[in-house]
């Protein structure tokens, strides 16, 4: 079995310290349940394939990233966080987990068998246009091209992370930060969530009393504030790492619940957090009902063909197919 959240990770949200256990939030299936580091966020051989096997540079990565971690929440100075050589390690392990989750892996089967539902609502499609369809949902192409890409230099990317404000969070309030299979999440209330658009935010929980806060240093001066600078002072902004003590229990919620929205199957937590008089929370209940709400509109809102011969499936199928189509699909976080 192959991790892609790394176990040195999850045990930060270990139950009680004891460096085994974790409590889980099965979001499909509405249950809490606790369970071991060794069987959550993995799958067999989902670091290798036929022609290739990243799981020894993985663990390298993760080796250097849980050094780099754990001596940090010993000493969690955010002023750390201005150490441009840390940073830049920091950033590189924060690119590497945003990437390799089964969360992107799955997109582009997301978006093929999206597109292929739109077009079958729209038009009946042939036995042989559906076929073309299931032709490009190739789980073996697409995982040699995620591997790839995990591997890809991704300098743009580095830079659209390194290059922020960044904020170390700490929570002072009852309820923990929340980590997940996904636990690299965006938020943008201005835009989309490309790491370089206007106004996006990275949300990165380290252990359950700190969290990572990475900003557009161009439109926010600290966790909650907005503020617009001038080209030279955003980039003075970008080397001076802020500290925000969080002591209403409302943003932690806010910050757990992009968990809960961008997890794929899994939220976790270092006690039962999830669940009231035996059932999940109903606040965690909207969160995950309003991200399926979402999904739904996005795609009830792909630009569709308008007639039959602009619905050519073999055209679509050109557009979508290929390794070096499906790199681009992924790479679509800038």
């Amino acid at each position: 079995k192959q991790h892609y959240v790394p176990k040195f990770y999850l045990k930060n949200f270990s139950i009680n310290s004891n460096r085994k256990t974790i409590q889980c939030l099965d979001k499909v299936n509405l249950r809490s349940h606790i369970s071991n580091f060794k069987v959550i966020a993995q799958e067999e051989k989902f670091n290798e394939s036929d022609s290739q096997d990243i799981e020894d540079n993985l663990s390298k990565i993760e080796n250097d990233a849980s050094k780099l971690i754990n001596n940090f929440l010993d000493n969690p100075k955010y002023k750390r966080l201005n150490s441009e050589p840390f940073k830049l390690k920091l950033a590189y392990f924060i690119l590497i987990q945003l990437i390799r989750t089964k969360e992107v892996r799955n997109r582009p089967i997301d978006g093929i068998n999206s597109l292929k539902s739109c077009m079958s609502n729209k038009h009946d499609l042939k036995d042989s246009e559906i076929k073309k369809f299931n032709q490009l949902l190739n789980k073996d192409e697409i995982k040699e091209a995620h591997l790839d890409f995990i591997q890809d230099d991704n300098l743009d990317l580095l830079e659209g992370i390194f290059c922020k404000k960044w904020i170390l969070l700490k929570n002072q309030t009852s309820m923990n930060f929340w980590t997940s299979d996904n636990p690299v999440v965006k938020y943008n209330p201005y835009g989309n969530l490309g790491l370089i658009i206007d106004g996006i935010q990275l949300f990165f929980p380290l252990s359950p009393k700190f969290s990572l806060c990475i900003l557009d240093p161009f439109c926010y001066s600290n966790f909650k504030e907005y503020k617009e600078f001038d080209i030279l002072d955003g980039f003075n902004n970008i080397k001076k790492a802020g500290l925000s003590k969080i002591t209403d229990i409302n943003d932690v919620k806010f910050v757990n619940s992009l968990q809960i929205k961008y997890s794929t199957e899994y939220v976790f937590s270092c006690e039962n957090e999830f669940e009231e008089n035996g059932k999940i929370k109903q606040w965690i209940c909207d969160v995950i009902e309003e991200s399926s709400n979402e999904s739904k509109v996005k795609m009830q809102g792909m630009r569709l063909p308008l007639n039959r011969a602009e619905a050519n499936t073999e055209y679509v199928v050109e557009k979508v197919s290929g390794k070096d189509e499906t790199k681009k699909h992924l790479a679509d976080l800038g």
